[in-house]
């Protein structure tokens, strides 16, 4: 499958990228604007609970009070004990403030992992006529995919929506159904584009069909998170410490230029999983290879 996919990719790999590039990208961007907002929002909150303090008497009082209960400040001289108050207040929001957005980056994570699989399946969606076809010798263009895939557009849409909000439900509860889930769904797409199947039956078809290839849509999963990683490296690499954004932005470009390879090994594994299973309907798969 690797050779096959490689091959695929030697031959077409410009019209992949721009196909699989079309939905890839969108789905990447928008998680960086999410993670940016939370980051945005928590580098606000220090200096938001730095003026709390200011203002409120009351919270430097129960500062004070806390510190002399605890026996900090007995024998101190005034000054010592004020400047102990100071840094002990700013290391007390600097912490809840790291603790804070630890906590917001884990959830941005696990609400944005399932947002980054539909841009995935929506790739995979309109690149499987591409690869299908190119494996009996048939060429389809780009433009052509789309095409195939938007005769379909309002299911493909509300399916990968469906997936990806059972997706997101699932990283919500432990993670690991959110992360089963996602594997499970990885077909949906291509069975919306290619078999007429929609909602939870085309679910339900994907379940199917990821059963019979899991082993191997487990290596194609951790194929997607070696180069997500490497895509990270290099941006840490290129850019400096705290472009947080920045970084994130270069690992979605280089993650979209390196994606539609295992994208393509996944259109494949999902023509071996068709044929292995009940034969399902071709007419979307001849449809798209006639002429006009």
């Amino acid at each position: 499958m690797l050779r096959t996919a490689a091959q695929l990719f030697a031959k077409r790999g410009g019209a992949l990228v721009v196909v699989a590039s079309i939905a890839l990208l969108p789905a990447q961007v928008l998680k960086t604007a999410l993670v940016a907002a939370g980051r945005y929002r928590m580098a606000a909150a220090p200096l938001d609970d730095i003026a709390r303090v200011k203002r409120d008497p009351g919270e430097r009082q129960g500062r004070l009070r806390d510190t002399m209960d605890s026996g900090d400040l007995d024998g101190a001289p005034t000054n010592e004990g004020r400047l102990d108050r100071a840094v002990e207040a700013i290391s007390d929001l600097t912490e809840s403030h790291g603790l804070r957005w630890k906590l917001i980056a884990a959830a941005l994570f696990l609400a944005t992992l399932p947002l980054v699989a539909a841009g995935v399946s929506l790739a995979l969606g309109a690149v499987a006529p591409l690869v299908l076809q190119a494996r009996h010798g048939e060429r389809v263009c780009a433009e052509e995919c789309w095409g195939i895939a938007g005769e379909r557009i309002g299911p493909l849409f509300g399916t990968v929506a469906l997936a990806c909000a059972l997706s997101v439900v699932g990283m919500f509860l432990c993670v690991l159904p959110g992360l089963v889930l996602m594997l499970g769904f990885a077909f949906a797409a291509p069975v919306v584009v290619l078999e007429g199947k929609s909602g939870v039956p085309a679910l339900r078809r994907s379940l199917s069909l990821v059963a019979a290839v899991l082993p191997r849509i487990l290596i194609s999963a951790a194929a997607f998170a070696l180069l997500r990683g490497g895509a990270a490296l290099v941006a840490v690499y290129l850019l400096p410490y705290g472009a947080l954004v920045e970084r994130l932005l270069v690992t979605d470009v280089l993650s979209t230029l390196l994606f539609p390879l295992p994208i393509v090994g996944l259109a494949l594994l999902y023509e071996e999983a068709r044929a292995a299973s009940a034969p399902a309907p071709a007419q979307y798969i001849r449809r798209s290879s006639a002429p006009g």
